[in-house]
C-alpha cells in the first residue's frame, strides 16, 4: 500500500513538473521538452508537436528568450556542429494577453562558406487560413517576414538539410498589442537585428567540440 501511494505521488510530481513554467532564458533538454515541459517566456508558450527526423536533436537543448520588449526567441542549441538532417514541429502561442504576432525571423549559426550549403527552412502556418510563411537560412543567413491578420498562434516546422554544418538556430517572433497591417521588412529587421547580435555574441562565447 505504501509503495503504491509513493508511486502515485511520484507520478503526480512528474506530471506537475512536465507542465511547470520554465521562464525566459531557462534552458531545458530536448527530452524534457518533447516529454511535455513547455517553454514559457512572459506571455509566450512553445509546445513540441512532432518530430519527423530526429538527427542529433536528442543531444540538444532548447530555450525561450526575450532580448527586447515584444521580441521573443525560440532557441535550439546542439552540443557541436551537425550535418545530420532533422525535421520537427512545434506550436508558438500567446496566452493571457491581447498581443498578436506581427513578424517572424529565422537565423542559424553555421559555416558561412559551406559548399554544398547548409539550408534550414522554417514554415510558419496559421490557423486562420492565411498563407504560410516560408523562411530560409542558408549558411547562417537571416530571413525576415511580416505577419498580417494578427494571429496569436503559429505552428512552426523547422527542416535542416544536413549539408554544411550548423550548431544552433533561432525562430524569432515579434509581437504587438494591436492587429498589424503589413510591416516593412526593414522595420521588422531592426528589432530582430538587435536580437541577432545578442545571439551571435552568446554563440561566440560558447566553446564547440
Amino acid at each position: 500500500m505504501a509503495a503504491a501511494l509513493l508511486g502515485g505521488a511520484g507520478a503526480a510530481l512528474s506530471a506537475g513538473s512536465a507542465e511547470a513554467a520554465t521562464g525566459c532564458g531557462v534552458q531545458i533538454s530536448w527530452a524534457a521538452w518533447v516529454g511535455g515541459q513547455d517553454l514559457t517566456c512572459d506571455d509566450k508558450v512553445f509546445s513540441h508537436s512532432s518530430t519527423a527526423t530526429l538527427g542529433d536533436l536528442a543531444l540538444s537543448t532548447v530555450s525561450a528568450n526575450q532580448p527586447l520588449p515584444g521580441d521573443f526567441l525560440f532557441n535550439l542549441d546542439l552540443p557541436t556542429f551537425t550535418t545530420n538532417p532533422f525535421d520537427f514541429t512545434y506550436v508558438a502561442s500567446i496566452t493571457g494577453s491581447p498581443s498578436v504576432f506581427s513578424a517572424v525571423d529565422l537565423d542559424s549559426n553555421g559555416d558561412n562558406f559551406a559548399n554544398p550549403p547548409s539550408i534550414l527552412t522554417a514554415t510558419y502556418t496559421f490557423a486562420d487560413g492565411n498563407s504560410p510563411i516560408v523562411l530560409t537560412s542558408t549558411n547562417g543567413s537571416a530571413d525576415i517576414e511580416s505577419v498580417i491578420g494578427g494571429p496569436s498562434t503559429i505552428t512552426v516546422g523547422n527542416v535542416y538539410n544536413g549539408a554544411g554544418a550548423i550548431d544552433s538556430f533561432e525562430n524569432s517572433f515579434q509581437q504587438t498589442s494591436t492587429v498589424p497591417g503589413p510591416l516593412p521588412v526593414l522595420g521588422a529587421g531592426v528589432a530582430f537585428g538587435f536580437s541577432r547580435k545578442l545571439r551571435r555574441r552568446i554563440n561566440g562565447a560558447r566553446v564547440k567540440a
